[in-house]
């Protein structure tokens, strides 16, 4: 019997190995037998550092500025998955992230800037670096070439009393992205809400009137800050998380993860969130009562629920794993975030408190898959 016991603990042992020793685990699937070639191959190029990938982000930000949040997210998320995946790689291959992160990342970005050119392109760099940046590139490739078959705006079913915009609606073609970590778009879609239910919509209506009243100058501060309205950066969550991240001396491989990690999660919590946008098509609280006069600009797309709320709460459980000593900070923020668009006029609670909840299923998936 003990016997068997030791072989039945051997085979759970050997079975449950992960492809990789490392921690520092790539996204995509790779044969780790294929790879082997790498070990032999010379590099000169020493580790990267986190300039080297701040210099990127920037590149990108640049290039980007004047993209929806959406494609904005959907872009940086390659970024930080390929550059991921090439530092884990290294590390297998090479005990330690040797090479440079140039070649790949001008490559990534080249993907959705077909003219943009970077001195990075005309330098001369080792056999591993060429041969990794090959390989992580193709995997890039080929799920970005699938991804762009299927994008295109959501499919709007209208009826009585639901939403209505002005085409282009605010992230339409977001629930056709390819999730990084759920199983669909719609895995973790918001309860129906009736539209005809006359009776809940005056309950809502009346605490967006109560909340609106009760601002202070604190709350009105967040409810501009939240929207994007207070200088470079400001109510952006992937800004709050590099300025903390280039603040404080984070490991490489613990950044590296982080970011990729982090900026996954984002993007798999705003396409859950407007999934649900488009599929329940919800009027804006001004859209029910015009008396409603809104402290900031109405977006143009459906109130249910908080893409704020959603992507905040999500945000902040990342952040809370990754740097828990600050998850009570990372919360509140959360919390903020969303009842800031409540203050401003354009959500109802309702939005924020579903959004906080698929924002925390959202990040609960892929972290759970990553660990």
């Amino acid at each position: 019997m003990r016997t068997r016991s030791l072989l039945l603990l051997l085979l759970i042992v050997v079975f449950n190995q992960p492809l990789f020793s490392t921690e520092l685990i790539p996204y995509f699937q790779y044969q780790k037998e294929n790879l082997e070639f790498l070990r032999h191959l010379k590099t000169e190029q020493a580790s990267f550092s986190a300039n080297d990938l701040r210099s990127w982000d920037k590149t990108l930000e640049q290039l980007s500025n004047s993209s929806e949040v959406g494609d904005k997210l959907r872009m940086t998320t390659y970024l930080w998955e390929a550059q991921r995946d090439f530092a884990a790689l290294a590390n297998e291959f090479k005990g330690e992230i040797a090479g440079s992160i140039d070649l790949l990342s001008s490559q990534i970005i080249s993907l959705f800037y077909p003219e943009f050119k970077s001195s990075a392109d005309n330098r001369k760099y080792d056999p591993f670096t060429i041969a990794l940046t090959d390989i992580v590139l193709s995997k890039v490739r080929e799920r970005l070439l699938a991804e762009n078959k299927n994008i295109r705006p959501a499919e709007l079913h209208e009826y009585e009393l639901c939403w209505s915009g002005k085409k282009p609606y605010f992230g339409e073609r977001v629930p056709s992205f390819k999730p990084w970590h759920l199983r669909s778009a719609d895995e973790f879609r918001a309860p129906k809400l009736l539209l005809a239910d006359q009776e809940y919509w005056k309950k809502q209506i009346v605490e967006v009137h109560k909340r609106m009243k009760n601002v202070d100058q604190r709350k009105n501060e967040a409810i501009f800050y939240w929207a994007n309205k207070r200088g470079h950066g400001s109510g952006d969550w992937v800004e709050i998380a590099m300025k903390y991240t280039d603040s404080h001396a984070i490991p490489i491989e613990k950044l590296i993860r982080f970011r990729a990690d982090f900026s996954a999660t984002l993007l798999d919590a705003m396409i859950a969130t407007c999934d649900s946008k488009y599929a329940f098509l919800v009027r804006r609280p001004s859209m029910m009562d015009p008396s409603i006069k809104t402290v900031i600009d109405v977006p143009n797309h459906p109130s249910y629920p908080s893409g704020h709320s959603t992507v905040s709460a999500a945000a902040a459980e990342v952040l809370s794993v990754y740097f828990p000593k600050n998850d009570t900070q990372w919360r509140a923020l959360a919390e903020e975030a969303g009842y800031s668009r409540i203050w401003a006029g354009i959500h109802f609670p309702v939005d924020h408190e579903e959004g906080i909840i698929m924002g925390k299923k959202v990040a609960k998936k892929a972290l759970k898959q990553k660990t």
